[in-house]
């Protein structure tokens, strides 16, 4: 066989330069970074003088567009004029652009008689107001009234509210005591019987009272049944008798006692 040849790699040799020749890095020279850095100042400085120079020509132009007009919208029965217009006086010959609107709708829905307020600006002086005015379906307990969200207000100035029903009860169960009172009502109002005023004392126990003065007491147990009961017997007294029909209590399973107006005053049973 015939014998591989050998190779020999012979190393290089390496040129090593003289060291006046070698090549050192030196550092980018001081000015020209410190020139960089004014740039970047300069510019930043620029941006920030004008941000504040457009700052100020808004706010110049703001003060030359004042609110010089209020304009107010809705159906009212029971708001004053005079206490909503001392209300959105302040708002006149405000700033048309710093003018807060969230903050005088919260001023105007504190109003009593305000239910939901609704607010925008028409350029270039005109603030728009629409108030929706609550509706009142009862007075609650003495001082206050429920609307027809069923939420409590202060009646504020206006006392004149004589055809509305009087409630009385837990303030955490006015849904069911206005929920009763309309289905009392609906229940009565074929006997041209009216209530005035519903009252639930403890343990879900009802005293209805009529614009007539006769006086209805039932408890929550089978208390339709119970009415029923007394709209059968009511539709038996002689229309010329009804009137001297004084109180019925209805708490009774199997009937119901009575009180008529006698000169002896004592309750009869039927």
């Amino acid at each position: 066989m015939r014998q591989r040849e050998k190779y020999r790699v012979r190393p290089q040799a390496t040129r090593q330069l003289p060291p006046d020749q070698e090549t050192v890095k030196t550092p980018a020279p001081l000015w020209r970074w410190i020139k960089m850095t004014s740039i970047t100042v300069a510019v930043t400085g620029a941006a920030l003088l004008g941000g504040l120079k457009g700052y100020d020509a808004l706010q110049q132009v703001g003060e030359e567009y004042p609110i010089r007009t209020v304009k107010v919208y809705g159906d009212f029965v029971h708001i004053q004029p005079d206490h909503l217009k001392a209300l959105l006086k302040p708002a006149l010959f405000e700033n048309f652009f710093q003018l807060d609107l969230a903050q005088v709708r919260a001023d105007v829905q504190a109003m009593p008689w305000v239910e939901k307020a609704f607010l925008r600006k028409e350029w270039p002086d005109i603030l728009v107001v629409k108030i929706d005015e609550r509706t009142p379906v009862a007075h609650w307990d003495d001082h206050r009234l429920l609307g027809s969200d069923l939420s409590l207000f202060d009646q504020g100035e206006v006392h004149d509210l004589p055809d509305l029903p009087k409630l009385r009860g837990v303030e955490r169960d006015i849904p069911v005591v206005w929920s009763r009172y309309q289905k009392l009502s609906e229940m009565l109002a074929p006997l041209s019987l009216t209530i005035s005023e519903v009252i639930m004392a403890e343990r879900y126990s009802w005293r209805v009272l009529l614009s007539d003065g006769m006086e209805l007491v039932v408890d929550e147990k089978d208390w339709d049944q119970k009415m029923a009961r007394f709209i059968k017997f009511y539709k038996k007294i002689p229309e010329s008798e009804r009137a001297l029909l004084v109180r019925a209590d209805l708490r009774y399973d199997n009937g119901l006692a009575v009180k008529w107006k006698k000169k002896d005053d004592n309750p009869s049973a039927a």
